[in-house]
């Protein structure tokens, strides 16, 4: 039964976590339209853009990975015209300037995310992530062995 809880406490905070990332998310795209001079913007319409967009993103990124070869190509190009198309929609802008602010958006996220992952590594040490990455691998090797052989 206390392990239930631990579940529970778990699950909790990775929903928590992703609804902050989504705030945060959005935030970005309000003050990306804001520098890119989009008239009219609110948070309102960053929430829904977001929201719409990785809505949109996972229904069609998912059919279309399925596609051989080619699909995972297509997926990745989805994946960046279709947020830019629903923020020109939402916003009601040109696509110029959708584009804009999505990019200043992709680029603090990556940036924010470089950052995040060196001071993991400075903070666990070199040494540990890689340690962990080899565990893993072979981990993972060792599954996937058993299931060909």
């Amino acid at each position: 039964m206390e392990h239930l809880g631990i579940g529970i406490i778990i699950i909790i905070l990775s929903l928590l976590g992703l609804f902050i990332a989504f705030i945060f998310y959005s935030l970005l795209l309000h003050l990306a339209a804001g520098w890119v001079n989009i008239d009219d913007r609110r948070f309102s319409k960053a929430l829904l853009s977001t929201l719409a967009g990785l809505m949109a993103f996972f229904s069609v990124g998912i059919f279309l990975s399925l596609l051989p070869f080619i699909g995972w190509a297509i997926s990745f190009a989805a994946g960046i015209i279709i947020p830019v198309l629903i923020t020109q929609a939402i916003f009601n802008t040109t696509f110029v300037k959708a584009l804009s602010a999505e990019l200043i958006r992709f680029a603090i996220v990556s940036l924010l995310s470089a950052i995040a992952l060196l001071l993991v590594l400075i903070l666990v040490g070199f040494e540990a992530v890689h340690q962990g990455a080899a565990d893993l691998f072979q981990h993972y090797t060792q599954a996937l062995h058993m299931r060909l052989f």
